[in-house]
């Protein structure tokens, strides 16, 4: 939806941006798409590191069984 409505490449979300990857002919730049696909997902791994370390492991408590 996002690719359709804002037309300016300047205001697109980044995971819509990934369409310029595609060519007219329908051929895929692998090369660029893999290296933004891991810049797009860094920040994302980062910040869950820093939770869970901020949170000494209660995503593995939660929801546990006592026995």
């Amino acid at each position: 939806m996002p690719f359709i409505l804002l037309l300016d490449p300047n205001k697109q979300p980044a995971a819509v941006s990934i369409f310029n990857f595609f060519s007219q002919q329908g051929q895929v730049q692998y090369g660029q798409l893999a290296a933004y696909s891991i810049l797009y997902s860094v920040p994302v791994v980062v910040l869950y590191l820093v939770v869970s370390k901020v949170l000494g492991g209660a995503f593995a408590l939660s929801g546990a069984v006592k026995g």
